[in-house]
């Protein structure tokens, strides 16, 4: 077992970062230095917003606690894992954006933080589509406002950038 953990360490290989382990390492460590700690590992950095994106509860509450201390790029990297979770798993996301954490619906369910730097319109509205379709599929009665608010913001979301890509098309000919 030694021999094993002493060759990971000789070939760099990154830990594994699984939701408890991060979440343990904020409660002994606090969320800013737990996150400086992750992000400074690239690997470990895709490993937590690919958790965080694929909507785990657990994943998601770290994406909560980094969000309360995080500054750019990281927030950047944060706020649009959890709206790539909003497809997955829109009850877990629904239920922390409407708890008072970090998590907001205002942000969440509005496409720019997500896609503020990609250009491809039609991209960017799939994947708004696929959002409203997961929440719209979402029927758990205690959610149902936050369901609501949220179809509100992606429907206006998607309209906006429908809007756009019309407008480019009638200028493009």
């Amino acid at each position: 077992m030694i021999d094993l953990l002493a060759a990971a360490l000789l070939l760099g290989a990154t830990p594994a970062f699984s939701a408890d382990a991060v979440l343990r390492g904020i409660a002994r460590r606090g969320a800013r230095e737990e996150l400086a700690r992750v992000s400074r590992d690239d690997a470990g950095w895709v490993a937590v917003t690919d958790g965080i994106a694929d909507g785990e509860r657990a994943w998601l509450e770290v994406a909560n606690a980094f969000l309360a201390v995080a500054d750019d790029p990281e927030a950047d990297d944060l706020e649009a894992a959890v709206g790539e979770a909003l497809a997955s798993a829109p009850a877990h996301v629904l239920e922390l954006a409407g708890a008072g954490g970090e998590i907001e619906i205002s942000w969440v369910c509005d496409e720019t933080p997500t896609f503020e730097d990609d250009p491809d319109l039609e991209e960017r509205i799939a994947l708004l589509v696929e959002r409203e379709e997961a929440v719209r599929r979402l029927k758990n009665p205690g959610l149902a406002t936050r369901r609501e608010r949220c179809l509100r913001l992606l429907a206006r979301a998607r309209g906006g950038l429908e809007k756009e890509l019309q407008s480019l098309t009638r200028k493009i000919g």
